[in-house]
């Protein structure tokens, strides 16, 4: 059974001017339905617009977009240099300010206050002459024409620094849009853009600031990106990525395609997710290692895919999936040199061959060729000619070549040949030996023998007997071989 409740109505009901039961409880007319609909309206993309009846009452709602702002003017900054000549006052600028707030002059490093002068469009008038030669200074902010795109916010950064009289270059913490984005102060005094340039983030002063003083620089760098809240509900292997204007965690297989991405700054082990087989298409532009047109590249150290199996960086690496080329598009072997050297940064590195029949596969580190001045006797004293004397070093084995005559009478110790390009080893098998070719006196007779004493860098010459041969005024054309200290 339904609730009943009985009330009595003393003046009637009225729903805004409409009259809804009577004085006596007569029931006279029902509230009109407006067809609004219960629910949610308004969202970060639309808002709500509500009409309200005369009396009181919500008769429609719908939503509407919110229509996106266009871009605003950018702001700029621009310097002009003037001369003084010593007689005109008015100095034409490069671009119209914003009003006279949106100048600052500068004559000869003193920042000069409002009063000293007036705006006039792009014109502006000194209230005095200033003397000839004077270097004057007008930073002007204006309104650049509208893009239709957003600009990056500005950010101003002041870096300050201790000079020592000697340092021009001092790296700032980031990086200014231009020099007319920078303001020096050098011990409270101005200066003036035409004393330094600016490089990135380093500025390079023409002439050292003194020692001592205090150095502020305050930059204006240009903040451009996008900031977005996501989840962390990744996993390992997926990438975030923008979809519809929001961050999403998505899985990457074989045929997913990141087109046209750029990469700037460091990338540490720690943020390299485990991503296989990912194509990397579109344009890759001069920054990033190409020519700006799709798959032609240049040699500047970017490495790249060009097919399936062919890892390049241009001309100078490739690898074809079975061999290495460095200078060649084509090596038909494992490593392939072409038109250059290879080198080892360490004496101890080298080349080793595998050879299994080796009892001891040595590292192979040292191949050199020269010449080099054979001394007589006492290890001072010079040839009397000396028409070669040329050395081959493969390892420790040293190989010489001469054909020098020795000077007469010979000096001390006249025996014996000094001066040789290597120091032979402790062991005996440092002697070596020696090879004649050809020996002018009578001693070639009865056999010319030789050999290298351990430790030094001596050729001791011997008869067959084993006496030691007077080596005076003798011509000598022969072949050398001894171990040397390695």
């Amino acid at each position: 059974m339904a609730n009943t409740f009985n009330f009595v109505v003393k003046n009637g009901i009225t729903v805004g001017t409409t009259p809804v039961i009577a004085s006596n409880g007569t029931y006279i007319s029902a509230i009109a339905n407006t067809g609004v609909q219960p629910g949610i309206y308004g969202n970060t993309s639309s808002i709500p617009v509500i009409t309200v009846g005369a009396d009181g009452r919500v008769t429609a709602i719908s939503n509407t977009a919110v229509a996106t702002p266009p871009a605003t003017a950018a702001i700029v900054t621009s310097v002009d240099t003037f001369t003084a000549n010593g007689t005109g006052q008015t100095f034409v600028l490069s671009q119209t300010p914003y009003n006279i707030n949106a100048t600052v002059v500068n004559i000869n490093g003193a920042t000069q206050q409002k009063s000293s002068y007036t705006l006039s469009g792009n014109t502006i008038t000194l209230s005095e002459i200033v003397p000839n030669g004077t270097i004057i200074e007008v930073s002007t902010n204006y309104n650049a024409a509208n893009t239709g795109t957003n600009s990056g916010a500005l950010v101003s950064t002041v870096d300050a620094f201790t000079a020592n009289g000697n340092t021009t270059i001092f790296t700032l913490s980031s990086a200014p849009v231009n020099k007319n984005y920078t303001f020096v102060n050098i011990d409270g005094i101005d200066q003036q853009k035409s004393t330094y340039s600016i490089t990135g983030n380093v500025i390079t002063f023409s002439t050292a600031p003194p020692n001592g003083t205090s150095v502020e620089i305050t930059s204006i760098s240009s903040q451009t990106g996008a900031v977005f809240t996501y989840n962390t509900s990744g996993t390992n292997g997926q990438v975030l990525t923008l979809q519809s204007g929001a961050a999403v965690w998505a899985n990457v297989n074989s045929t997913t395609s990141i087109a046209n991405t750029g990469i700037i700054g460091l990338i540490t082990s720690s943020q390299i997710a485990n991503v296989a087989n990912t194509q990397i298409t579109g344009v890759l532009t001069a920054s990033q290692g190409g020519t700006g047109s799709s798959s032609t590249f240049v040699a500047n150290g970017v490495v790249y895919a060009s097919s399936t199996n062919t890892l390049t960086t241009g001309s100078n690496l490739v690898w074809t999936g079975t061999n290495l080329g460095i200078g060649t598009g084509s090596p038909n072997y494992l490593l392939t040199l072409s038109g250059g050297n290879l080198g080892f940064t360490s004496g101890t590195n080298g080349i080793i061959f595998n050879n299994s029949s080796a009892t001891t596969n040595s590292t192979l580190n040292d191949y050199e060729t020269g010449t080099w001045t054979p001394k007589a006797g006492d290890g001072t004293t010079s040839m009397s000619t000396i028409t070669k004397a040329t050395y081959t070093k493969i390892g420790n084995k040293v190989f010489l070549e001469i054909d020098v005559t020795f000077p007469n009478p010979n000096p001390t110790n006249y025996y014996q040949m000094t001066n040789l390009p290597f120091t032979a080893s402790t062991a005996s098998s440092g002697n070596g030996g020696l090879a004649v070719g050809y020996f002018s006196t009578s001693a070639s007779t009865t056999g010319v023998f030789g050999h290298v004493s351990n430790s030094t860098t001596n050729l001791v010459f011997y008869t067959a007997g084993g006496s030691t041969i007077n080596m005076s005024g003798v011509r000598i054309i022969a072949e050398i071989i001894y171990q040397a200290t390695f």
